[in-house]
């Protein structure tokens, strides 16, 4: 048969550790990128304490039985998806003046209300989640399918919520902002078990959910018994909450079982509708006390989100056993054993430790990470996804140099840190720089500028020595002047060409060499004329550039031309003579001449 499961702030969100200097939400457990899906009676998306929130809508409702059964969807049929699909304030959610749809959006307060007025309640467990609000009960107009007395109620068939269930599996990575549900939240029931019932219909789906890394959270019922509980919330795979009261022992409605138990949150004092029970939203804007194990598991879907949000891979195992391991161990009515009472804060704390790098720093200087999350200063963790392998770089301030590495890495270099499921720590030391001169002899003919700046010497510049740190790597440039080649360095400890590069350890001096271009000079004579190839002399006859400096190897040709009456007769100096062209190479100081002479 189609199952019927039935419906089940302010001191609450700080006694589970959410608020305060040292609570989760001031260590970043905000609940932000993540979201919490409620399955239940449809939330009033507009309600001040919800506005924004809600970023995904669907209804799973159903018409049965000759109007006996009436969905809750807006649209009056059996499905609808898109906004206000899961509208609480439907007509059809209303009888006389009661709301029949007002459990959904209370549960969706206590799991990531925030109030933008700073009034009370301030704000739910995760404050900056999400909402997936899905209607998954319909309306029961019949006095036989409802509770004695009443006769028109809600109940959610069990179809409808399997419906649900793998809509949202499907939809995970689909829905608005990329952001994708840390929990769902089951604040409904049916039957007692007092062992586990993994036969349950709904065990694929919520291990389906939880595989992809989506948690279920289930009330346990209100029934008081003491060894027993409402399905689902005896599915080994979902996380079964009780509830706590204003005293923070075991509420008097709240079912308990040594072995299906998982966890406690608050509920709520027993008195109905007074100010024992929990503070939330409710339909048309207000707000509302309600008590249950139904206001216990929205704190923690809630408190799932919010650690998820700190520590994005941490896995749903992880979160619940830190849950489990930190909480406050609250008795048993009866006595005989304890069950933890979330207290969010501790279990922060403790996941931090898990597939956590942790960094701390002495001296100055940053460490940054690759992929990113790490960029600090003394001391900063982030967590990062198992597998991953984290690279980290060490960045000295000014006058400071990187040491080494210690814990996870050694040595100077880059440090590489293979996240693997436990925590990770690594320390960096800088250390600060000692201070060492660094001399350039004033060259003739060039100049020498240094990377990073200081020095720049030669000509008009006369920064020709500078203080620079130890650990520097300092590049000094020699550049020529016009007519003048770079020879060598003198003193520099790694010559390379023009660029002298090293590391400052002590007080150095180097001294550029510069050697002028070799010069060629003709000799001015009467009667021809001497013009060379390429251009540059063109000596005698009226012309006087007899005079050409070019860079040493430089090939010359130089071409005797004899003025008329006068003959070219010999060239005196000139290597490599033929008839009235000398041929040479321009590598050292040279002097020619051109004889001519008159005809006889």
């Amino acid at each position: 048969p189609d199952r019927l499961f039935r419906p089940l702030l302010q001191g609450s969100v700080p006694l589970i550790g959410m608020t305060g200097a040292d609570g989760a939400l001031a260590l970043g457990a905000t609940g932000a990128g993540q979201a919490v899906a409620v399955l239940d009676t449809g939330v009033q998306a507009q309600h001040p304490f919800l506005a924004g929130k809600v970023i995904a809508e669907a209804c799973f409702s159903t018409n049965a039985y000759a109007g006996v059964v009436t969905s809750l969807c807006p649209n009056k049929a059996n499905t609808q998806t898109g906004p206000g699909a899961a509208d609480a304030t439907t007509p059809v959610c209303w009888n006389g003046s009661t709301n029949l749809c007002a459990h959904g959006t209370h549960v969706a307060g206590i799991a990531a209300g925030r109030n933008p007025s700073a009034g009370i309640p301030p704000s739910g467990v995760a404050r900056d989640a999400g909402l997936v609000a899905v209607q998954v009960f319909s309306r029961i107009n019949g006095q036989a399918d409802c509770v004695r007395g009443v006769r028109v109620c809600l109940g959610a068939f069990e179809s409808d919520i399997l419906v649900a269930m793998d809509w949202l599996h499907v939809n995970l990575y689909s829905l608005s902002g990329g952001i994708k549900p840390a929990a769902i939240n089951l604040s409904l029931g049916y039957d007692v078990f007092s062992q586990s019932c993994d036969f349950d219909s709904l065990k694929p789906a919520i291990d389906r959910l939880r595989s992809a890394g989506v948690a279920t959270v289930a009330a346990v019922g209100n029934e008081g018994l003491l060894n027993a509980v409402t399905a689902p919330a005896c599915i080994s795979s979902a996380i079964a909450v009780g509830a706590t009261s204003k005293s923070d022992w075991v509420a008097p409605y709240s079912n308990e079982s040594a072995t299906l138990v998982d966890l406690l949150a608050p509920g709520g004092d027993q008195r109905f509708g007074v100010s024992g029970g929990i503070y939330s939203a409710w339909p048309r804007g207000v707000y509302g006390y309600q008590q249950g194990t139904s206001m216990a598991a929205p704190h923690v879907a809630g408190a799932i989100a919010a650690l998820r949000s700190r520590l994005p891979y941490a896995t749903i195992g992880q979160i619940e056993n830190a849950l489990k391991q930190t909480g406050v161990p609250i008795s048993s009515r009866w006595g005989g054993y304890t069950t933890p009472r979330i207290q969010v804060n501790r279990a922060l704390a403790a996941l931090l430790d898990i597939n956590t790098l942790t960094l701390t720093r002495t001296g100055s200087g940053r460490i940054v990470s690759t992929p990113s999350g790490i960029d600090c200063g003394p001391f900063c963790s982030a967590s990062f996804e198992p597998g991953q392998t984290i690279t980290l770089k060490a960045m000295p301030a000014e006058g400071w140099i990187f040491r080494r590495w210690s814990k996870g890495c050694s040595g100077s270099g880059d440090c590489a840190v293979l996240i693997d499921g436990g925590p990770k720590a690594v320390g960096a030391s800088f250390v600060k720089s000692k201070q060492y001169r660094i001399t350039v002899i004033k060259p003739p003919n060039g100049k020498v500028t240094s990377e990073p700046a200081g020095i720049r010497c030669g000509g008009s510049d006369t920064l020709c020595s500078a203080v620079f740190p130890g650990g520097t790597a300092l590049t000094l440039t020699a550049v020529p002047a016009e007519g003048a080649t770079f020879r060598q360095w003198r003193g520099c400890p790694n010559p390379a060409g023009e660029v002298c590069a090293f590391t400052v350890s002590s007080a150095h001096t180097v001294t550029p060499v510069y050697q002028p271009w070799p010069r060629l000079n003709v000799i001015q004579v009467k009667w021809g004329r001497v013009v060379s190839e390429p251009t540059g002399i063109d000596c005698g006859a009226g012309q006087k550039a007899c005079k050409l400096a070019q860079p040493p190897g430089t090939a010359l040709k130089l071409l005797a031309t004899a003025e008329p009456g006068y003959l070219f007769k010999r060239w005196n100096g000139c290597p490599s003579p033929i008839g009235p062209e000398c041929g040479m190479t321009l590598d050292r100081k040279s002097t020619v001449k051109a004889v001519f002479a008159p005809f006889r």
